[in-house]
This record gives structure tokens, sequence and C-alpha cells, in this order.
């Protein structure tokens, strides 16, 4: 536990230093008007997206943890479907593609790469427990690999990127439909958390408030 806490921390670090914000929270100029002793609505709304952002940020970091014990502990794969990983690994993937594309800052997404990450571990586990064939693992470790790669590299262009966020949505809900399929198929919903599923939509709309505050004016992602 102390470890991840530490790891986490100096992620954290990471993230809001490359933000330049003073005490973690305030942006350049609302630090330089408390100096002063101005305090206004624009910078006290600005401050509470920050520390959602960080909150945001810190849940993540445990977000598929208790789902990665489990399936450690119960060396078994069953019940997990391999289609509704690859759908979820999509749907990750192509939000961080619009943000990524359209250089926003790191706080507003950086949960996406957490759980990006995440559920790689997940979908390695379930291979290693024979919750998949080789060649499916192959296939679709490559198939993410190359995806991340242009990703980061910067490739893809705004009119991908937008495409990319409207399949982020269809990809989510056909992994949540067939991972559902898959509990009723096998009986068995063992390797998956009570505790992860009751995150998600608690940080899905933290999200949207957030992006409503500070991305208002991209109307296509709040339309998405």
């Amino acid at each position: 536990m102390i470890k991840q806490f530490i790891f986490m921390i100096a992620f954290l670090a990471l993230f809001i230093r490359s933000e330049n914000l003073k005490f973690f929270l305030l942006k350049e100029e609302c630090w330089e008007k408390l100096k002063t002793f101005q305090i206004t609505v624009p910078c006290i709304v600005s401050t509470l997206v920050q520390l959602l952002n960080i909150m945001n940020l810190s849940v993540v970091f445990l977000y598929r943890v208790p789902q990665i014990k489990k399936l450690m502990a119960n060396k078994s794969a069953v019940g997990i479907s391999y289609q509704a990983l690859i759908f979820e690994l999509t749907s990750l993937l192509c939000t961080l593609t619009y943000y990524y594309t359209q250089g926003y800052s790191i706080l507003a997404y950086g949960e996406n790469f957490i759980n990006f990450f995440q559920l790689t571990i997940v979908f390695t586990l379930v291979y290693k427990y024979q919750g998949m064939s080789t060649r499916q693992y192959q296939i679709g470790l490559l198939y993410i690999s190359v995806f991340f790669g242009v990703m980061i590299a910067n490739l893809f262009s705004i009119q991908i990127a937008k495409f990319c966020l409207s399949l982020a949505v269809i990809s989510f809900v056909i992994s949540k439909l067939t991972q559902a399929f898959e509990i009723f198929k096998t009986k068995y919903s063992g390797n998956l958390s009570l505790i992860t599923l009751i995150i998600s939509p608690l940080g899905i709309g933290s999200r949207l408030f957030t992006a409503f505050i500070d991305l208002r004016d991209d109307t296509f992602l709040l339309v998405y």
C-alpha cells in the first residue's frame, strides 16, 4: 500500500508540474491576483476544477487494483470477455486520441492514461490465466501498441480524432454489453470488482462537470 501511495504521489506531482500550478491548484494569473488579495469567481471556479482533476487522477490509481488482485488471487480469468477488453481498450485509446490531438491539459484527461495502463495489465493477466489464446493476446497487444504509438507520435488528424471520440462512446457501450453477456453465459462474476463498478460512474460524472467548466468551448466534446 505504501508503494502504491508513493507511486501515485510521484505521478500526480509529474502531471501537476507540467501545468505550472502554484500549490498544486492555482493558475499563475490566479496566484498573482491572490497575492494582492483579489479573489475572483473565475479563479475560484478554476481552482475547484483543478481540485476535481486531481481527485479524478488520485482515485483512478486504485480503480483497477481490486480486479487485478482478484485475478491474481483466483488465478483464473473465468467470466471476463476478451472482446469486452478489446472494446474497452479501444474506447480508452479513442478518448485519449481526441484529448491528446487537441493538445488539452493532461489534468483534463490523465486518468484515461492510468486507466489504459491498468486495463492493459488486466488484459495480460487474463491471457496468463488462460482467458484467451496466445494468438488473441498477440493480435490484441499489437493492435493497442500500434494505436498508442501512432497517437503519441501525434499522427492522427483532428478529423480522425473526432471520429475516434464518437467511436469511443460506441466501443464503451459494446464492451459493457459484451461483458454482461459473458457473465450471463458463465454464471460467474468473481473476477470483477464492485468497487471498480461503483467508481466508474462517479468518475464519469466528475469528469463531465470539469469538461463542461474547463472545456465548454469545445462543443463537439460536450455533445459526445
